[in-house]
């Protein structure tokens, strides 16, 4: 599953960790000079609540998540054009579109 979509999968998730994944899904301006501290003061919480939220979707803390965060929009902005990675072709799709799906999410 990709970090996006955990991000928006909030049912489960509390109010703090919704505000953090909303931030998580609309800034991405400075989140690679960002801490877990800097954001910890900015969304006026704990940087262990940070650290917490960063485990709880599968990371070791905020910088491993941080670098999967920015690797996967850089992936996504550059490499998937409107492909949903989950079902990236339909059954009405020709084969030749199928197989251009599958070899840009491949690549």
């Amino acid at each position: 599953m990709l970090i996006k979509e955990s991000l928006e999968n909030q049912e489960a998730m509390s109010s703090v960790e919704k505000q953090l994944s909303d931030y998580f899904l609309n800034d991405t301006s400075e989140i690679k000079e960002l801490t877990a501290r800097q954001l910890a003061n900015d969304l006026y919480v704990s940087p262990s609540t940070v650290t917490r939220f960063c485990q709880r979707l599968g990371f070791s803390g905020f910088p491993e998540f941080k670098e999967a965060l920015i690797t996967e929009r850089l992936y996504l902005a550059h490499n998937v054009q409107d492909i949903d990675v989950n079902q990236p072709f339909l059954p009405s799709d020709s084969i030749w579109s199928v197989a251009n799906n599958i070899r840009q999410l491949y690549t």
